[in-house]
């Protein structure tokens, strides 16, 4: 098979962590998976929005954490994506 190079606008599936730090040092993180463009996937921290805030006034950051998946083995199409997100994730991480 003949494997295009990555590009940024290619989309595949990802596990996501998202990871709550809080004030007295704790962190706590929760997972999930969503399909998003591979230049959306860089590892992040930032500080927590308005929203997370109002939930709990403790979070201080919240970092992102992005890992591909391969969702059917037997799809040629999902195995070439998946691929595709890990060459990406190695060139980019």
């Amino acid at each position: 098979m003949n494997l295009l190079p990555p590009r940024p606008d290619t989309v595949a599936t990802f596990r996501v962590q998202r990871r709550f730090h809080f004030a007295d040092g704790t962190s706590e993180a929760e997972y999930f998976t969503t399909v998003r463009m591979l230049r959306n996937t860089a590892p992040t921290t930032e500080p927590p929005g308005r929203v997370w805030t109002d939930m709990n006034p403790d979070i201080v950051a919240i970092s992102t954490r992005c890992t591909p998946q391969l969702t059917d083995a037997n799809d040629p199409d999902a195995v070439a994506r998946f691929k595709q997100a890990n060459r990406w994730m190695a060139a980019h991480s």
